[in-house]
């Protein structure tokens, strides 16, 4: 497996978001909890890295990427976690295209995004070009390859035993509570947790479908729980996060 990049940042990577099209680009959210400073990064498709500049505050957030175009949201109460507001960024040129303080955002395919109108009581479903924000009369055609394919499993869930068996032929280990499951291309990813003392540690393994080990790493150790979207796959690229702050992007070719 070859590490195309990798980086280590000041403060803990809160997310990753992959653009789940045919554009390899990646958000990268970083929150510094002690000041509540929250700082957004992009990966072009050419792995060129570079801080966004979106006068955005801690309550802001991502809600989709879509090549070089980033939506953004924040929240119509700092202690109620509703999302409000569009914010649409070329994150290429780094260049605000439009926003709307008074829609929220639904879904999104490469021309449209879906939103609902905030005034009123109807909460009226609109059509908006993602260049311009400029409403448009047109069928919107959602694409299931903008969503995420990564499945959570369980402990109680039948297959858990069955993944469970399939990682212990590779490292002897046994998972619990829950594991997050791809299949992508020729490759399996999974991350999943031990015990260790009193805490558990996260680890992600990954092989071919011939059933050769690509990548088997602990990435987080002296958890107190466990998490969901500890790693992401998109165009055949694993992103992941290793110790809070070490970003790395691989190819799973």
């Amino acid at each position: 497996m070859q590490i195309l990049f990798q980086h280590t940042f000041e403060h803990p990577v809160w997310r990753i978001i992959p653009s789940f099209t045919d554009i390899s680009t990646w958000v990268i959210e970083i929150r510094n909890a002690s000041n509540q400073q929250v700082e957004f990064y992009y990966i072009g498709q050419d792995l060129m890295f570079k801080k966004l500049i979106a006068n955005l505050n801690w309550w802001s957030g991502v809600e989709n990427v879509l090549g070089d175009i980033v939506i953004f949201h924040e929240y119509i109460q700092k202690d109620l976690p509703i999302h409000k507001g569009v914010k649409v960024l070329n994150a290429a040129s780094n260049q605000l295209l439009w926003e709307n303080d008074f829609v929220a955002y639904t879904s999104a395919n490469y021309s449209h995004l879906k939103v609902k109108a905030l005034l009123g009581s109807s909460e009226k479903a609109l059509l908006l070009e993602i260049k311009t924000g400029l409403k448009v009369e047109s069928d919107f055609e959602k694409n299931s390859s903008f969503e995420n394919p990564i499945a959570v499993i369980g402990e109680n869930q039948l297959y858990f035993k069955e993944i469970s068996s399939f990682i212990q032929k590779y490292t002897h280990m046994l998972p619990v509570h829950l594991c997050e499951y791809l299949e992508e291309g020729n490759s399996i990813v999974i991350s999943y947790y031990v015990t260790s003392n009193t805490f558990l540690e996260n680890y992600l393994l990954a092989t071919n479908l011939e059933g050769e080990e690509l990548l088997h790493l602990c990435i987080a150790t002296e958890l107190k729980g466990v998490a969901t979207g500890t790693f992401n796959v998109s165009n055949s690229l694993i992103s992941f996060v290793k110790d809070r702050k070490e970003l790395f992007i691989s190819s799973l070719n």
